[in-house]
């Protein structure tokens, strides 16, 4: 009886220690998710900005208002928005939500460092567009 009653101990401790690791991937998991979510809610602003500064910069009579100097800073600009983009598509291609057959240490390991990667790319994203939004503005006036 006694081996029974801690065999059973051990297998609900087994699988609450599973269930409870699941638990932790999911939530982790869960966080890079979100970031990236709110990441992906500011691509309407970097592509309209990169939008308007492609107006600005393709040749013709309605842009020739805006200075020389004016364009190289627009283009140094854009530069940075197709680069905040195209780092947030590397990044999306490169993440592996599932991690099959990595251990749950190595699951949390690499969750957190996404977290870190993605937490960048949306500080990069954020400093392109506002920046962009700040210049706009002012040459618009």
């Amino acid at each position: 009886m006694l081996k029974k009653t801690s065999l059973f101990v051990v297998i609900a401790c087994a699988l609450f220690a599973c269930t409870d690791d699941k638990s932790k991937e999911k939530a982790a998991l869960d966080e890079v998710i979100k970031i990236h979510d709110e990441v992906m809610g500011k691509e309407e602003y970097l592509m309209r900005n990169k939008m308007q500064m492609d107006s600005i910069l393709t040749p013709g009579p309605v842009n020739d208002k805006y200075s020389m100097e004016q364009k190289v800073t627009i283009s140094a600009m854009r530069f940075k928005l197709v680069a905040a983009d195209e780092a947030m598509s590397i990044w999306m291609q490169r993440f592996d939500p599932e991690l099959k057959g990595k251990t749950h240490e190595q699951k949390l390991k690499y969750y957190a460092e996404q977290k870190k990667a993605v937490t960048r790319l949306d500080s990069q994203i954020t400093v392109a567009v506002e920046a962009s939004d700040k210049y706009l503005k002012e040459i618009k006036k």
